[in-house]
């Protein structure tokens, strides 16, 4: 096929054989094969070329270049979450049912403080960037999954 854009459909119903024979299979190398005519079929291909002015620059570039892609391919493969504490302040929204399920007092104040402990790490990266940590913490709080804040920028 030819991308010409007149096969979407027919691009759309390979890509969903593709998924699944990669389902199916048990093989780590057949579900990595299988990924890469998805990723083929879908567009979603990049060539990279490293260059560098040295012998020694080129095996530097190249090494920094295979570590980026293996961290790809491991997000992709594992998942991802926003950094910096964010996702664990997005789970502070579900506080209050947790604690309605709660009948011990000891099992409460257990979790209270563990809600209280897992905004420590966007207030600490907020006072480490010189920010004030609880104004950080009531920004971040109410945004939706995979909103971060950017402690560079502010």
């Amino acid at each position: 096929m030819i991308a010409t854009g007149e096969h979407t459909d027919a691009v759309a119903e390979r890509i969903k054989v593709i998924k699944a024979e990669m389902e199916a299979t048990d093989s780590e190398f057949d579900t990595e094969k299988c990924q890469e005519r998805i990723a083929k079929l879908g567009g979603a291909i990049g060539r990279i070329k490293v260059g560098a002015a040295t012998e020694t620059e080129l095996k530097d570039k190249k090494l920094r270049y295979e570590d980026a892609l293996n961290s790809v391919k491991a997000a992709m493969d594992e998942g991802i979450v926003p950094g910096g504490g964010s996702t664990l302040v997005w789970a502070l929204r579900h506080k209050d049912k947790i604690m309605a399920t709660m009948d011990d007092e000891d099992e409460k104040l257990a979790v209270d403080l563990l809600f209280r402990a897992i905004t420590a790490p966007i207030m600490q990266i907020a006072d480490n960037a010189g920010m004030e940590g609880a104004v950080v913490l009531e920004r971040v709080k109410d945004k939706e999954f995979g909103f971060g804040w950017n402690a560079a920028t502010g």
